[in-house]
C-alpha cells in the first residue's frame, strides 16, 4: 500500500468541492438525535467576503457539535453561510490510518500543521500567494490576491482538552496554544470563536484510579 503524504497538506486544500461535505441527508437524522443546532451570532460579518480562522471549544470526546454542524452540514451550514468553504484541521497521525484517512480527505480535512493551514488560507488566484509575504511583496498585496470565502476550523484545545470532559463544565486548554493566533496575524484572517454548548454533557468521564504504587 502506498500513501500520498502530500494530500493532507496540499491536495485537499486545492479542491473546489462543495463545503463542508456531501450527503447531509445521511447525517441529519443523527444530528437531530442530540439535537445539534447551528446559531450564527456574527450579525452577517462571517460571510464569503473574507477568510477566517474558526477557534472551537470544547473538544469533548469527539467534537460532535462541530462535526455535525460545520463539517457535515447536518445543521444547515451552507444555507446559513452561503459561499463559505470550510476545511477542518486535524492531527497528522489520523492521515496514516488506511480508509479512515480517505474519509478525512473526502470530508475536507487537512493536517493541522502551520504550513498546511497557512496554504489553505493564503491560496490565491496566482502564484503571488503560494508563499506568505514573498520577497518584495507587501502584506496588503498578498491579502488582495487571496481567494475569499475560506474558513479554517481548529479545535484549539486538542486531545488534551478532551481529558477534561465533565458534564456541566467547560474547562479549556488555551494559554499554551498560540499558533492559531500567529496564523491569523500572518494571513490577515479574523479569529472567530465557536462554542459547542453541551459538548461535555454527552458522556460521563470515568476518573482513572490512583496508581497503587503511589507514583
Amino acid at each position: 500500500m502506498s500513501i500520498d503524504e502530500a494530500a493532507p497538506l496540499l491536495e485537499t486544500s486545492t479542491k473546489d468541492a462543495p463545503t463542508p461535505a456531501p450527503h447531509p441527508w445521511f447525517w441529519k437524522p443523527i444530528a437531530d438525535y442530540f439535537p445539534v443546532v447551528l446559531v450564527d451570532a456574527s450579525n452577517g460579518k462571517f460571510n464569503k467576503d473574507g477568510n477566517y480562522v474558526l477557534a472551537n471549544h470544547p473538544h469533548g470526546f469527539y467534537a460532535y457539535g462541530l462535526f455535525f454542524s460545520l463539517i457535515l452540514d447536518a445543521a444547515g451550514f451552507e444555507k446559513t453561510f452561503p459561499g463559505v468553504h470550510l476545511r477542518a484541521g486535524t492531527l497528522a497521525a489520523t492521515f496514516l490510518i488506511p480508509f479512515w484517512r480517505e474519509l478525512q480527505i473526502a470530508y475536507g480535512s487537512i493536517e493541522a500543521g502551520f504550513a498546511s493551514c497557512r496554504f489553505w488560507l493564503t491560496r490565491g488566484k496566482n502564484e503571488l500567494v503560494r508563499e506568505v509575504l514573498p520577497k518584495g511583496v507587501g502584506k496588503e498585496e498578498v491579502r488582495a490576491a487571496q481567494e475569499k470565502g475560506k474558513a479554517l476550523l481548529l479545535v484549539i484545545g486538542g486531545a488534551e482538552e478532551a481529558t477534561y470532559i465533565e458534564p456541566g463544565t467547560m474547562d479549556l486548554v488555551l494559554l499554551k496554544r498560540k499558533g492559531f493566533v500567529k496564523l491569523a496575524l500572518e494571513t490577515g484572517a479574523p479569529l472567530v470563536p465557536c462554542i459547542s454548548f453541551g459538548e461535555n454533557d454527552i458522556y460521563h468521564a470515568v476518573a482513572a484510579p490512583p496508581d497503587p504504587r503511589g507514583a
